[in-house]
């Protein structure tokens, strides 16, 4: 290999977005600076034998082969190449980089990581879920030890999806579901007084499990629906909650994921793999892929169907939650009839307590 000199370098003024150089096209932008250290340097183009692009974002007005269409424009000769680099890069915490020819995100909190990729996001829904989760102490914990119970909320007007209580090493996880705005009083009141607000609205959960009180703060998390804009981009792919929201309460957000990585990893990188680049149209491919598209709609469709059964008080949502309730109802009773599975032999078994729509099964 020949050794490599730098003879000259050469870039166009710093811009910003919406700035000055808003007006001028990507590839006229590269082909002024290509002919900028051809004549300063008094070259022949036609001696050229490669030019080669780094391209942040290879989408939109700057997709396809940018060096290309740039050689182009420049007016060097039809027989000098031009080649794009899509080599991603992104920048840690601790300062180090990290560089790949694909950048998948899955994390649905990382907003300033999807705003420094250029992408944004809508919101379908915002505030659609709330989320509590705190640590309980029970006077009688040994029914959790095989067990999680369920307790759902009675009246729509509560507007409790459902409470979770289980096991996880020495503790009892409290785990809950609300439609409440969250700036209502009684948000307020759960936060600071979890198992008091509690008791209002299920009087007979202590009746199941014995007396408990917390023993930690309150965590809490509004959930927005949101789905990402923006996001077909060369490069980079969102895959779970980074591309769109999963409601916690209705329990899809790891499905939805592990789709997304089975799709990935035995469908569609093996493609992209095999020829150079990962520009924009290789990566529309996942996005516009049925069986992920399939998955996202029931994601969003099960999201609205929770919160609807929770919280409407039409004819036809209380005839359903009847029904269901009844399924649950007898589903408890079987349980209790049963012989109790001991300890360590299968996953937990679960009870239901209140009239509410069975959760999605545990994972």
């Amino acid at each position: 290999m020949r050794e490599a000199v730098i003879v000259d370098a050469v870039r166009t003024p710093v811009g910003r977005r919406d700035g000055v150089l808003k007006s001028w096209h990507p590839v006229d932008l590269l082909a002024h600076t290509l002919k900028a250290v051809v004549q300063r340097n008094k070259l022949d183009p036609a001696i050229i034998d490669d030019v080669i692009a780094g391209c942040v974002v290879q989408a939109g007005e700057q997709a396809y082969n940018v060096a290309r269409n740039a050689v182009l424009s420049a007016g060097f000769p039809e027989s000098v190449p031009g080649t794009t680099v899509d080599r991603q890069c992104v920048a840690l915490s601790n300062g180090g980089l990290v560089r790949s020819r694909l950048v998948v995100i899955a994390t649905g909190l990382g907003r300033q990581l999807l705003g420094q990729a250029g992408i944004a996001k809508t919101t379908i829904h915002k505030a659609h879920v709330l989320g509590f989760g705190f640590d309980i102490e029970a006077e009688s914990p040994a029914i959790f030890d095989t067990s999680v119970l369920v307790a759902h909320g009675e009246r729509p007007i509560d507007k409790i999806d459902y409470l979770t209580l289980f096991a996880i090493e020495t503790k009892i996880r409290a785990n809950l579901f609300t439609y409440h705005d969250p700036d209502d009083p009684w948000t307020q009141s759960l936060r600071q007084h979890p198992l008091q607000t509690l008791r209002r609205m299920m009087p007979r959960l202590e009746d199941v499990t014995g007396q408990i009180r917390a023993i930690a703060p309150v965590e809490y998390r509004v959930v927005d629906l949101a789905e990402a804009t923006g996001h077909r981009r060369a490069g980079v792919v969102l895959i779970g909650d980074a591309f769109q929201t999963s409601s916690p309460a209705a329990g899809t957000g790891v499905s939805r994921v592990l789709n997304d990585i089975h799709r990935l990893c035995e469908v569609h990188v093996p493609v992209w793999l095999a020829t150079d680049g990962m520009n924009t149209s290789k990566i529309s491919k996942f996005y516009d892929d049925p069986i992920k598209q399939s998955c996202d709609a029931e994601a969003l469709r099960l999201a609205g169907y929770r919160r609807a059964v929770t919280v409407e008080t039409g004819l036809g949502w209380r005839a359903h939650r009847g029904r269901v309730a009844l399924q649950n109802l007898i589903r408890s009773r079987l349980e209790r009839l049963a012989r109790p599975r001991p300890a360590g032999q299968g996953g937990p078994s679960r009870s239901w307590l209140g009239g509410g729509i069975a959760p999605p099964p545990l994972h």
